[in-house]
């Protein structure tokens, strides 16, 4: 890995070191410079697990990813520091969704005691202690419980989440669901366009032509009326640029219209942000 590169496109300064004050600014720093989106989905580019692809992707071309390939980033550069990783295998929606959901999402835990998830889109800001209890990041609230036989379950202010064990993920499970995560025309991640980035104060996020601005207290949402739009929001507040990204606005226009019928018009919805 190129550490520095990566330091660099989280905004690191110093010299990184195996310690809590290390990985919260590692996490935070990535949280808030690199946005969880789903864009080569849509678009039919290849997304996998190859970290030398997400490097390129995520650092060299300044783009996005989701959480197979956020916290796979994220795992590699720890480790690069010296940090123990044992990547888990999560469940967006298995609350209501069952056992096949686990494997749809990927999250971290580290030197066998912190949780850290930059993979979510709106969910941790930082690192936090394995164990029971309320989360408040920046005036946001979540929580973690343990729910049965050994499941862990991670819910958002907004009441979306993901359960967990604490186990070494199953590749295969995970390469699997990241499979159908992106070919099925089932998926949500295939049917909509999905941007999430923490700032200092807010978190951004756009839905098909839906942008939402979530602070601690209150949700601010507006309609994008078009392409150009849809285009200028995601270079300037998610800062991803791609000659492409126009084509996607006719299929984000009508989900975006579906979902306003429909009276769904907040930032993900129930399932999260690896099901909408």
């Amino acid at each position: 890995m190129n550490l520095q590169g990566y330091l660099d496109r989280v905004g690191f300064e110093g010299i990184p070191r195996p310690d809590l004050e290390t990985l919260r600014d590692l996490h935070r720093g990535h949280v808030t410079s690199i946005p969880f989106e789903n864009l080569d989905v849509l678009l039919g580019r290849t997304v996998d697990f190859d970290l030398e692809r997400i490097f390129d992707k995520v650092v060299d071309r300044r783009r996005g990813g989701w959480c197979y390939e956020m916290n796979g980033l994220l795992g590699w550069a720890l480790e690069t520091i010296g940090f123990d990783v044992t990547r888990l295998a999560g469940g967006v929606g298995r609350s209501h969704r069952g056992e096949s959901a686990v494997g749809n999402h990927l999250l971290l835990l580290v030197n066998e005691a912190w949780l850290a998830d930059v993979g979510f889109g709106n969910g941790l800001r930082e690192p936090v202690k394995l164990e029971v209890g309320e989360i408040l990041q920046d005036g946001f609230r979540s929580r973690l419980d343990v729910v049965e036989d050994g499941w862990w379950r991670y819910q958002n202010q907004s009441g979306e989440g993901f359960d967990f064990r604490v186990e070494p993920a199953d590749q295969k499970l995970l390469q699997d669901r990241c499979d159908y995560l992106r070919t099925s025309p089932d998926s949500g991640l295939r049917r909509n366009l999905v941007a999430l980035i923490h700032t200092a104060d807010r978190r951004e996020g756009l839905r098909n032509s839906i942008h939402t601005v979530e602070h601690p207290d209150r949700v601010e949402r507006s309609v994008l009326h078009s392409e150009e739009e849809m285009v200028n929001l995601l270079g300037e507040v998610f800062g991803i640029l791609d000659p492409e990204l126009g084509s996607l606005w006719p299929e984000a226009r009508v989900q975006g219209e579906a979902h306003l019928l429909d009276g769904e018009v907040g930032g993900l919805g129930r399932e999260g942000p690896d099901q909408v």
